[in-house]
C-alpha cells in the first residue's frame, strides 16, 4: 500500500498507521496526535505527525505496559 498523500482522514491515517480509529481517537484525547480540523466534522491528520507518532512510540515502547494503561483507562471511564 502507497501512502504519497500529506494528510489523512482517521480512517485512512488508521490504515497508514495498521491500527484502528480508536487507537488514533486514543491518541488525539491525550495530545499525543495532532489533528486539523477542516470543518465541524472531519479531523486530517498529517503524514508527517503520523510518522512522529510512530517514531516515538517505537522507541522504548512496551506492549505489556501500554495495554494495561489502555485497559485501566478505559475502566476508569466507566
Amino acid at each position: 500500500m502507497k501512502h504519497e498523500q500529506t494528510y489523512f482522514t482517521k480512517a485512512e491515517a488508521a490504515d497508514y498507521l495498521r491500527c484502528s480509529q480508536r487507537t488514533i481517537d486514543y491518541a488525539r484525547e491525550r495530545n499525543k496526535l495532532r489533528a486539523y480540523r477542516l470543518d465541524k466534522k472531519k479531523l486530517l491528520f498529517a503524514r508527517v505527525d503520523l510518522d512522529a507518532f510512530v517514531r516515538q512510540h517505537s522507541a522504548s515502547a512496551d506492549l505489556d505496559s501500554i495495554v494495561d494503561e489502555v485497559m485501566s483507562e478505559l475502566r476508569d471511564a466507566r
